[in-house]
């Protein structure tokens, strides 16, 4: 099954709490949530859609009429990459930004 965690730091502000360690062979990638957010605001043109992506996670993490109240029971592990997926069609019908033409655009700056 794919997941993913810790999106939240890209969309919000956020603490991670705890340790967290993989019992089966994984993927990661780091990105760093300033650079990221700036990105995205020079892609003023899409600044939309994010927003709209951002909101849809919030959500996702918040959902109305919550029982939990104590935000140290709220975590990202529980969206699935098929939900974030549609937020992204959802936030981008036409085009959904890839998340290696932002990493790619990201290393073209970075090599300024």
């Amino acid at each position: 099954a794919t997941s993913t965690l810790s999106e939240a730091v890209l969309w919000m502000g956020w603490e991670h709490r705890g340790r967290l360690a993989a019992s089966s062979y994984c993927e990661l990638v780091s990105i760093d949530s300033q650079k990221f957010q700036d990105i995205i605001m020079f892609n003023s043109y899409k600044l939309a859609g994010y927003r709209h992506y951002a909101t849809l996670f919030w959500e996702a993490l918040f959902p109305e009429g919550s029982q939990s109240s104590n935000v140290l029971e709220i975590d990202d592990l529980t969206l699935d990459v098929e939900a974030l997926e549609q937020m992204v069609n959802m936030s981008f019908p036409a085009e959904g930004p890839s998340v290696e033409s932002l990493l790619s655009n990201a290393s073209r700056r970075n090599a300024l």
